[in-house]
């Protein structure tokens, strides 16, 4: 699951470089539309709810949250 929510997150911004647990929304140069759409579509990917708390600072902490909602 990891590495399919990290290519949904490349996809979505467009960007070519490594991306991992401690890289940063900042990093990747996301704004809060950028995380709608991501959320949105791993939302539509794994039939999940994520809620408007997008408080997520790296990828990392945004994969373990998908992650519990998946259990």
């Amino acid at each position: 699951m990891r590495d399919e929510i990290i290519n949904l997150i490349k996809e979505s911004t467009g960007v070519s470089v490594e991306v991992n647990d401690a890289t940063t929304f900042k990093d990747l140069g996301m704004d809060s539309l950028d995380m709608v759409q991501a959320v949105m579509d791993i939302e539509d990917r794994y039939g999940i709810t994520v809620g408007e708390d997008l408080a997520f600072e790296t990828v990392g902490e945004f994969i373990t949250y998908i992650e519990g909602l998946k259990k």
